[in-house]
């Protein structure tokens, strides 16, 4: 029996607009079972879904066509897997100029506006969050700064990698891992929050010893502004 399948799926990478025009090609497009645009990821294949590949097949046709495709598509992935392999390399986080520049102009932008709301609070200027005093309003604007260097950075992580990254296919296509996730290979750890908030003081005033009482600046409470390639470096030289 000929199968005809018609179906239209937006994949993770997809833009919300232009359709099959996307230019991160994530807006399947299946016409007369050939694939007119897209690329295959776990919303077209892989999550159960009603809309998936698979359902449709088991849906409209039977249950042949549905482990026919199956085997088909594993047959092919593994295969192709075999013949070019995939792997992830240094090469693969290493961060480009690009990358290193928007880095340090994000740094710099938030760290300034980390400046001016500790010069409020000590100032007596802060203006108070709903429900929260002013070193919780504090805490929480000096957080959510600190959360846009890691979100801004990964921004530009998924701009500026080639097509062919390892950790940005898996991404893409709903294996593994997330936008967060390659910028902390990549661009940066970032601020480490426990229980939303930054973390306690461990010490009297303070997070570590080695830092003055009362200090509110971000590099008291876990903000961690290398990769996890270096982070792991230097704990292993300690």
């Amino acid at each position: 029996m000929r199968v005809y399948l018609n179906l239209t799926v937006a994949e993770k990478s997809y833009g919300k607009s232009r359709e099959t025009m996307c230019p991160k090609d994530g807006f399947v497009y299946i016409r007369n079972s050939e694939l007119i645009s897209g690329q295959l990821g776990k919303a077209t294949v892989g999550n159960g879904s009603k809309d998936g590949l698979y359902s449709v097949l088991l849906r409209d046709y039977s249950a042949h066509a549905a482990a026919t495709c199956m085997n088909r598509l594993a047959k092919l992935s593994a295969r192709w897997i075999g013949n070019h392999g995939f792997s992830i390399g240094i090469n693969d986080v290493t961060p480009g100029d690009v990358l290193n520049k928007e880095k340090k102009l994000t740094i710099d932008k938030e760290y300034g506006q980390c400046t001016d709301y500790i010069e409020s609070y000590n100032s007596g200027k802060l203006e108070l969050l709903p429900g929260c005093n002013r070193a919780e309003t504090l805490e929480a604007k000096i957080t959510g700064t600190l959360n846009n260097i890691r979100e801004r950075t990964a921004n530009v992580c998924m701009k500026n990698l080639n097509w062919r990254n390892s950790p940005l296919i898996m991404s893409q296509c709903g294996s593994k891992g997330s936008p967060i996730n390659i910028c902390q290979m990549i661009a940066c750890v970032g601020q480490q929050s426990v229980g939303g908030r930054r973390a306690p003081n461990g010490f009297v005033d303070r997070t570590l010893p080695h830092f003055e009482r009362g200090a509110k600046d971000p590099d008291v409470s876990c903000l961690c502004l290398v990769i996890f390639g270096k982070l792991c470096c230097a704990i292993s030289v300690e």
